[in-house]
C-alpha cells in the first residue's frame, strides 16, 4: 500500500463543516479588530519611543522582543483563522486566485504610497494606516498561495517534506541567497509583515511572506489529515518566539535569522505522534 492516507470524508475538502459560518465570521472579525488595535498601538508607540541604537541594553531588548513577538503572533492567529476553508483542486485556483490578486494589489499599492521612496510623500499617520492595510494584503496573498498548494497534499510525507525542504531553502536564501539581498532593499517591505518595534523608532519588517505561505500550508495540511490545528497554532507560536529570542540575543552582526527551520521543527515536534500513526496506518 502507498503512503496515501484516507482523508476525512467531506471535511478534508470542505472545512466549512468545522464550524458554523456565522461563528467563523465572528472570530475573523474579532481577529481583524484585535489586529487593528494592536497595530495602531505599536505603530504609534514605536514612533514615540526613542531609538536605542544597535546595542540596546537588557531592558530595551525585552521591549524590542515583546513588540516583535506580538506582531508575529497576531499575524499567526490571522492565518490560523483565515486558512480554515478549502475546496477541490479545480475550484481552488479560481477562488483563491482572486484572493491572491486582491491581496497583492493591496500590498503593492499601499506599500508604494507609504514608503519614503514613493514619488509623493503622504502624511505620517496616513503612511502608518497604509502599511497596516498592506500587511493584510500580504497575509491574504500568503493564505491564498498556501491554500492552492495544499490542494495537492495527499500524503503525510508531502507535509513532512514541505517542512524539511522549506527549512533548508530558507536557510540558504537568508544566508547566501535572494533574502540576504532583499533585506537590504525596499523590495523587502513588499514581501514582509511590518510591525511597530518599540525601541527601533519605526515600523519594521518582522517576518517574510514566504514564511507565512508555509504557515498557511501547515495549517491546511494539518486539517486535511484530521489533526488538531490548535496544537499547530501553539507550536508555531512557540517556534516564532524562540526564533526572535535567538535573533535579538544572538550575535549583533546577524542581520536576520531564517524562520522556517523553527516553524518546521515546531510542526514536526507537535505532530510527531500523528505522523507516526499515519505512516503506520498507510503501511497496514
Amino acid at each position: 500500500m502507498t503512503d496515501e492516507i484516507a482523508l476525512q470524508p467531506d471535511a478534508a475538502l470542505h472545512f466549512e463543516a468545522v464550524a458554523p459560518a456565522s461563528q467563523r465570521r465572528l472570530w475573523r472579525g474579532v481577529a481583524l479588530l484585535v489586529y487593528a488595535l494592536l497595530y495602531t498601538a505599536f505603530a504609534v508607540g514605536a514612533r514615540r519611543v526613542p531609538d536605542v541604537g544597535l546595542h540596546p541594553g537588557a531592558a530595551a531588548r525585552l521591549v524590542i522582543l515583546g513588540s516583535a513577538v506580538s506582531g508575529a503572533l497576531v499575524s499567526l492567529v490571522f492565518i490560523y483563522l483565515y486558512s480554515d476553508t478549502g475546496t477541490t483542486w479545480q475550484e481552488s485556483w479560481k477562488r483563491y486566485g482572486r484572493v491572491f490578486i486582491v491581496g497583492g494589489l493591496l500590498d503593492l499599492g499601499c506599500n508604494f504610497l507609504a514608503h519614503p521612496t514613493a514619488p509623493r510623500t503622504v502624511a505620517p499617520d496616513l503612511a502608518l494606516a497604509l502599511i497596516g492595510i498592506a500587511n493584510l494584503g500580504m497575509l491574504l496573498c500568503a493564505v491564498a498561495m498556501g491554500l492552492i498548494v495544499a490542494q495537492g497534499m495527499k500524503s503525510v510525507n508531502h507535509l513532512v517534506t514541505a517542512a524539511v525542504v522549506g527549512a533548508l531553502t530558507d536557510m540558504v536564501s537568508v544566508f547566501m541567497g535572494p533574502t540576504k539581498h532583499n533585506i537590504t532593499t525596499d523590495v523587502f517591505y513588499y514581501l514582509s509583515f511590518q510591525w511597530g518595534i518599540l525601541g527601533l523608532s519605526d515600523v519594521q519588517p518582522v517576518v517574510g511572506m514566504g514564511d507565512f505561505i508555509f504557515i498557511a500550508l501547515f495549517f491546511v495540511g494539518v486539517r486535511r489529515f484530521g489533526w488538531k490545528a490548535q496544537r499547530t497554532l501553539i507550536a508555531l507560536g512557540a517556534a516564532l518566539t524562540i526564533g526572535f529570542v535567538l535573533a535579538i540575543y544572538g550575535p549583533r552582526e546577524a542581520t536576520a535569522l531564517p524562520a522556517l527551520p523553527f516553524l518546521g521543527a515546531g510542526l514536526l515536534v507537535a505532530h510527531g505522534g500523528d505522523i507516526r500513526r499515519a505512516r503506520a496506518a498507510a503501511r497496514s
